[in-house]
């Protein structure tokens, strides 16, 4: 006879575990059917309405995206209810139930880290290919959703300007008035940056504002700065959102052959090796471990020191639900299990949910203010420190504008694709400022450059968290996919402009002289390079 010891039980989850949010849409119960939604059937029970044969064809033509606030209660439940199935199904699983178009999410978020992160640099930003790739990404990310639930329609995106602080001079006074649903809640709780100036008062900027209308509510992303104790996201749909971990990967959809071992060269080679953040001196301000791969030894108990813990944000004692390790000690030949999040991260913790901490990126010389005290130190003048995102050197409201979306779409002033993406980015580290070269000028210096806040750049550097990291960023989906989708809608209208202005190329005829009318050909439209360098200064 054989038999087996049993395994020591866990230790007990900790009181008053965080509660995720739960769907409340009753056909998405996973007790009702394997593939949700499901729909009753005559013998009273439950049947899958899902489509294994799905594909590419079936997806919706033309797709209508609709900005948050154009959407009703049930459409927003559909939507994070749908998140919560891809969330939860491989990819291999997935398509047997939804079809081909069907992703695992992991699955997406591995594949940003990874092209974030090619030994070769990173793929996916600050050059031509930064458009391409994340209209794939949401182009993917919206099939799978999509194949999940037809009903959903499209992906929502979010109008930025309608939540922008507004935009003071120098001197204080308004330059660009509050968004039209600028309004949060002026309180040590829920407000992540204090108040920088009297205008930005809502009841000075937006008087009568309805802060369920506000993106950063319950109703939609739930809070920009979490309040969990380690910057978890408490509130609203995205409450408590999981982690993915490493290793949460479908194995079939990162192998190459039938025998679904996975050989991608990304895994295979750790292009992306998962750690967290921690806070050491840098001129940059982030928060950076150069000695991640060394070993850290208390040299009295031969053990991990924490730092070193937290640096792999190790849950190698399993550690409890509500992020706290604090008694966590492991051995250094100890396996270890490690989230998804990467080497730019802002927060410092190994929470397993998803965390925004706008505060997160603190500035130098405010260290040991950054965070919660300047939250407390809302209403009280003595207290109010501009910045506390050391990131952008300046406060954690956006302040993005419709002028601003406006200027980069306008292909005179952004004439290919590299000026329109240096529009989106920020021109210098920490200023949030995008730039383009205006209208009427054949070439700009330095100095000539126009200056817009930075879309991309503003979407990730005001919230941070999981967002502030470069390579993991969708793991906060709510916000990640609606401000790329907005992004999208930038550079559509950038399309028509060039369509508008003459400087459309067929992007089908390849050969530089064969288009008509006559022009530079595909490179110099689209990937051609700014006009403030000359030929010769660019080769």
């Amino acid at each position: 006879n054989l038999m087996f010891s049993s395994l020591p039980p866990p230790d007990p989850d900790p009181p008053n575990l965080p509660k995720p949010w739960e769907c409340p849409l009753p056909e998405y119960d996973f007790k009702k059917c394997s593939c949700p939604p499901c729909k009753g059937n005559a013998h009273d029970g439950w049947d899958s309405t899902s489509n294994p044969h799905h594909d590419a064809s079936n997806l919706p033509v033309p797709r209508v995206r609709k900005e948050w606030r154009e959407h009703t209660k049930d459409e927003i439940d559909r939507y994070a209810c749908a998140l919560n199935v891809m969330s939860n199904i491989s990819t291999e699983a997935g398509r047997q139930c939804y079809g081909s178009t069907y992703v695992y999410f992991p699955d997406i978020v591995m594949k940003h880290a990874c092209v974030a992160s090619d030994p070769r640099g990173d793929q996916g930003h600050r050059g031509p290919e930064f458009m391409l790739f994340h209209k794939s990404t949401l182009l993917t990310y919206e099939g799978s959703i999509l194949a999940i639930d037809p009903k959903i329609k499209a992906i929502p995106w979010w109008n930025m300007p309608l939540d922008s602080a507004p935009v003071l001079d120098v001197n204080g006074t308004v330059k660009h008035k509050a968004g039209k649903y600028y309004c949060p809640k002026n309180d040590s709780t829920s407000h992540p940056f204090g108040v920088g100036s009297p205008e930005d008062d809502p009841s000075v900027a937006n008087p009568g504002c309805n802060h369920s209308k506000y993106i950063w509510s319950d109703t939609y992303f739930g809070e920009q700065l979490g309040s969990g104790p380690n910057y978890e996201v408490t509130n609203g749909r995205w409450a408590y959102r999981t982690m993915a971990r490493w290793g949460d990967f479908d194995t079939t959809y990162w192998s190459q052959d039938d025998k679904h071992d996975v050989n991608n060269e990304c895994i295979v080679n750790r292009y992306f090796t998962p750690q967290s953040a921690m806070p050491i001196s840098s001129t940059t301000g982030l928060r950076k471990n150069p000695s991640f791969y060394k070993n850290q030894l208390d040299p009295d108990t031969m053990l991990l020191t924490h730092d070193q813990l937290n640096q792999n944000c190790v849950r190698c004692c399993d550690v409890h639900k509500d992020g706290t390790d604090m008694n966590c000690m492991c051995q250094p030949d100890e396996h270890v299990d490690i989230y998804m999040r990467g080497p730019t991260l802002d927060t410092q913790t190994c929470s397993p949910y998803v965390t925004r901490n706008p505060n997160g990126r603190g500035d130098p010389m405010l260290k040991g203010t950054v965070g919660r005290t300047i939250i407390n130190g809302v209403g009280n003048a003595s207290n109010i420190l501009f910045g506390g995102n050391g990131r952008s050197q300046q406060d954690s409201l956006i302040r993005y504008t419709q002028h601003d979306f406006d200027a980069c779409a306008n292909s005179n002033n952004t004439r290919n694709w590299i000026e329109w993406q240096n529009c989106q980015e920020e021109n210098e580290a920490g200023s949030l400022e995008g730039v383009y070269c205006p209208a009427g000028k054949e070439t700009c210096t330095q100095q000539d450059l126009e200056k817009v806040y930075a879309l991309h750049s503003t979407g990730h550097d005001k919230t941070l968290g999981e967002i502030g990291d470069v390579t993991t960023s969708p793991s906060d989906p709510a916000l990640f996919f609606s401000y790329h989708a907005y992004i999208d809608k930038n550079f559509m209208e950038w399309q028509e402009s060039m369509k508008k202005e003459g400087r459309f190329v067929d992007h089908l005829k390849l050969e530089l002289n064969d288009q008509e009318p006559p022009g530079p050909g595909l490179s110099a439209d689209y990937f051609g390079y700014p006009r403030q360098a000359t030929h010769e200064e660019w080769l």
